[in-house]
């Protein structure tokens, strides 16, 4: 029983100390062309950890999907526009989607899917 506590004490200082990581983080400016990992980060700690970040929403456990996520941010790397970056979407309101995803080099997440997804399958 003691091995227990004491494994729990050590989960409490690790949980502590991932805390204090984040709460410096972000307590200070961050800039995502500089640190673009912070996004992802976020998104784990509320949808995956079950951190709140957010008064917004309740935080939840187990729903990031790593698949999913590296395919969304390849699509986003193949881009040839930085949404980020100052883009103003207003000039391009009345433009066809598909039109807009020939432009900006927005391919189709088929593309990005893995070579083998029965291996991905049978090891998850």
């Amino acid at each position: 029983m003691k091995t227990v506590a004491m494994a729990d004490e050590a989960l409490d200082a690790s949980a502590r100390h991932m805390l204090e990581s984040i709460q410096r983080i972000l307590g200070t400016r961050h800039d995502l062309h500089r640190e673009p990992w912070i996004f992802v980060f976020f998104v784990l700690l509320q949808f995956h950890v079950g951190i709140r970040m957010t008064p917004i929403t309740q935080a939840r456990t187990g729903m990031f999907d790593p698949l999913k996520a590296m395919i969304a941010i390849r699509r986003g790397v193949a881009m040839n526009v930085d949404l980020n970056d100052g883009w103003d979407y207003w000039p391009v309101m009345g433009e066809q989607v598909e039109e807009l995803r020939r432009r900006y080099n927005i391919l189709p997440v088929e593309v990005f899917l893995p070579a083998k997804q029965e291996t991905i399958a049978a090891v998850t």
